[in-house]
């Protein structure tokens, strides 16, 4: 009987040293997993990507992110005001490094081709309704590398040969489309309005694919507006960007999350990350509303504490995608850009100096392409110059 008792005890003893390892080990991989890598699981076959506040070590290393300025073109040139550039807007960058610049106070030409070096080259995209024509440019974007392709929104979408400027072709819409953009697999992406309602309901827009007979094929997703009296300093966000390889789209509603489809409307991969709150300050609230914030329409709806984990996105040619967030530098002097690799993974941040209050939904006003950065900063007169900067990745 002594021999089974002691056995027993040995036994519980044995136990019990195996139960307090396991509690050990269990509390050491918790310890470690905040600020181990991100985790990765799968929802209904879907890829979810879990980042942590701290960047990802690849292959065990940070990544030094780092930014060149290496050209400023100032906008204010008298060169391109006699020639008839009067703003500047929304754009894009081809592979030679040639900018086009949409501007809507331009005298006769809503777009200016202005090479590398900061020369105005060419303009076209003539005001008007007639053929080539265009009245409310929107979403310029190079399709192909030879071919500028826009949508005049409520009407058509236009093909411009980047070389000469001739539009090539126009498609006219069957229905008023607000945003249209080219696939490479002969699909469209459409953002267009589901009702027609703007004041005493939610509005409601959607992002749909199109097929080339322009039947649509998928919603991807739905951008939900609320009253004018239900809305805060800034309605809701809702923005996506083509890539080389996908669409990426982001929606306040699902908080720090982007969502990466391909050309056919499948979900691909949810990716998303921790993100501290940045609380709404006076400062903030100035820059966003204007000096007479207090006395601003946009002021007068709910009341925030707290700002969007997002103020607007883009992506560059090896899939890496970036976050704009409300988090300021040390020196006030610009704002943090999360970034994130092909495989989704947080890999760090940029701060970039850049205009951006006003601005809402994320127009094409950052670029970035081969790994060079293209973005508008605001000068000191309050007019803009556009900063060309190398990223480097070590």
């Amino acid at each position: 009987m002594r021999r089974i008792s002691e056995t027993f005890f040995l036994f519980k003893a044995s136990s019990g040293r195996v139960l307090l390892s396991f509690l050990w080990l269990l509390f050491l991989l918790m310890i470690s997993s905040c600020n181990g890598p991100a985790g990765i699981s799968y929802e209904n076959g879907i890829e979810v990507v879990y980042n942590k506040a701290e960047p990802n070590k690849i292959n065990k290393k940070r990544i030094n992110i780092s930014l060149e300025e290496i050209n400023i073109i100032d906008l204010e040139n008298p060169e391109f005001l006699e020639k008839g550039m009067g703003s500047a807007g929304e754009f894009d960058v081809d592979s030679n490094g040639n900018i086009y610049i949409v501007g809507y106070k331009n005298k006769e030409y809503y777009i200016n081709k202005i090479d590398k070096k900061g020369n105005l080259i060419l303009s076209f995209g003539r005001r008007g309704e007639g053929p080539g024509e265009i009245n409310l440019p929107n979403r310029p974007t190079i399709y192909d590398d030879h071919l500028l392709v826009i949508t005049d929104m409520f009407k058509k979408l236009i093909y411009y040969d980047l070389q000469s400027g001739r539009c090539v072709r126009e498609i006219l819409f069957k229905t008023p489309m607000l945003i249209v953009e080219c696939l490479p697999n002969n699909k469209f992406l459409v953002y267009k309005s589901k009702n027609s309602s703007h004041s005493k309901e939610t509005y409601f827009s959607c992002l749909n694919i199109y097929d080339d007979q322009w039947k649509m094929i998928k919603e991807l997703d739905v951008d939900e507006i609320p009253p004018q009296e239900e809305l805060g300093l800034l309605p809701p966000y809702f923005m996506w960007r083509v890539s080389n390889q996908g669409i990426f789209i982001v929606n306040e509603k699902r908080g720090y999350e982007i969502q990466k489809y391909d050309y056919d409307g499948r979900l691909l991969r949810k990716i998303k990350k921790e993100y501290r709150p940045v609380r709404l300050s006076e400062e903030l609230e100035k820059e966003i509303a204007g000096p007479n914030y207090q006395v601003n329409h946009l002021y007068q709806g709910k009341k925030m504490r707290y700002l969007a984990p997002m103020n607007s996105i883009f992506c560059d040619d090896e899939e890496r995608f970036f976050a704009m967030t409300y988090e300021k530098s040390d020196t006030g002097a610009g704002f943090i850009h999360n970034i994130f690799n092909a495989d989704g993974l947080y890999i760090g941040d940029i701060i970039i100096n850049k205009e951006w209050a006003g601005i809402i939904n994320s127009p094409k006003y950052t670029v970035i392409k081969k790994n060079k950065l293209y973005y508008y900063r605001e000068k000191d007169d309050g007019f803009k110059e556009l900063v060309i900067s190398h990223i480097k990745y070590e």
